[in-house]
Protein backbone atom coordinates (compact mmCIF):
# COMPACT_ATOMS: atom_id res chain seq x y z
CA UNK A 1 0.00 0.00 0.00
CA UNK A 2 1.79 3.13 -1.23
CA UNK A 3 1.52 6.64 0.13
CA UNK A 4 1.42 9.81 -1.92
CA UNK A 5 3.36 13.00 -1.21
CA UNK A 6 0.81 14.19 1.38
CA UNK A 7 1.30 11.07 3.50
CA UNK A 8 -2.10 9.68 2.55
CA UNK A 9 -2.57 6.06 1.59
CA UNK A 10 -3.25 5.43 -2.08
CA UNK A 11 -6.62 3.96 -1.03
CA UNK A 12 -7.73 7.04 0.97
CA UNK A 13 -11.02 8.15 -0.54
CA UNK A 14 -14.58 8.79 0.46
CA UNK A 15 -16.77 5.73 0.81
CA UNK A 16 -20.55 5.88 1.16
CA UNK A 17 -22.50 4.30 4.01
CA UNK A 18 -25.46 4.68 6.35
CA UNK A 19 -25.65 5.14 10.09
CA UNK A 20 -28.19 3.65 12.52
CA UNK A 21 -30.67 6.46 11.79
CA UNK A 22 -30.52 5.76 8.05
CA UNK A 23 -28.63 8.96 7.14
CA UNK A 24 -26.37 8.84 4.10
CA UNK A 25 -22.79 9.25 5.30
CA UNK A 26 -19.42 9.39 3.62
CA UNK A 27 -16.27 8.13 5.30
CA UNK A 28 -12.71 9.37 4.87
CA UNK A 29 -9.64 7.39 5.93
CA UNK A 30 -6.58 9.29 7.09
CA UNK A 31 -3.14 7.99 7.93
CA UNK A 32 -0.77 9.83 10.24
CA UNK A 33 2.77 8.47 10.21
CA UNK A 34 4.72 7.74 13.35
CA UNK A 35 6.35 10.81 14.73
CA UNK A 36 3.18 12.88 14.29
CA UNK A 37 2.78 14.68 17.59
CA UNK A 38 -0.48 14.54 19.52
CA UNK A 39 -0.76 18.30 19.12
CA UNK A 40 -0.41 18.13 15.32
CA UNK A 41 -2.90 15.23 15.11
CA UNK A 42 -5.36 17.25 17.22
CA UNK A 43 -4.90 20.31 15.01
CA UNK A 44 -5.42 18.31 11.80
CA UNK A 45 -8.59 16.68 13.10
CA UNK A 46 -9.90 20.01 14.41
CA UNK A 47 -9.40 21.61 10.98
CA UNK A 48 -11.24 18.76 9.27
CA UNK A 49 -14.10 19.13 11.77
CA UNK A 50 -14.33 22.92 11.65
CA UNK A 51 -13.92 23.52 7.93
CA UNK A 52 -14.91 20.24 6.31
CA UNK A 53 -17.81 19.17 8.51
CA UNK A 54 -16.14 15.86 9.45
CA UNK A 55 -16.56 14.08 12.79
CA UNK A 56 -14.39 11.38 14.29
CA UNK A 57 -15.73 7.88 13.72
CA UNK A 58 -12.71 5.82 14.73
CA UNK A 59 -9.07 6.33 15.67
CA UNK A 60 -6.50 3.60 16.04
CA UNK A 61 -3.03 4.18 17.47
CA UNK A 62 -0.58 1.48 16.41
CA UNK A 63 2.39 0.29 18.51
CA UNK A 64 4.85 2.01 16.14
CA UNK A 65 3.16 5.38 16.84
CA UNK A 66 1.28 5.73 13.56
CA UNK A 67 -2.44 6.50 13.56
CA UNK A 68 -5.29 5.40 11.31
CA UNK A 69 -8.28 7.73 11.53
CA UNK A 70 -11.76 7.29 10.07
CA UNK A 71 -13.83 10.45 9.71
CA UNK A 72 -17.48 10.67 8.70
CA UNK A 73 -19.97 13.33 7.66
CA UNK A 74 -23.41 13.50 6.08
CA UNK A 75 -23.33 13.16 2.31
CA UNK A 76 -23.56 16.73 1.03
CA UNK A 77 -22.59 17.20 -2.62
CA UNK A 78 -20.35 20.17 -3.25
CA UNK A 79 -18.15 19.81 -0.18
CA UNK A 80 -14.47 19.05 -0.86
CA UNK A 81 -13.47 15.44 -0.12
CA UNK A 82 -10.70 16.49 2.25
CA UNK A 83 -8.75 19.53 3.33
CA UNK A 84 -5.35 20.02 1.72
CA UNK A 85 -3.03 20.28 4.70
Amino acid sequence: MGRNAEGRDAQDRETPGRDAQGRDLVYQNLYMPRGTSRRLAQTMLTMHAEYGGWELDRLRLYPDGSRRVVLRRPNRPGLPPYLPI
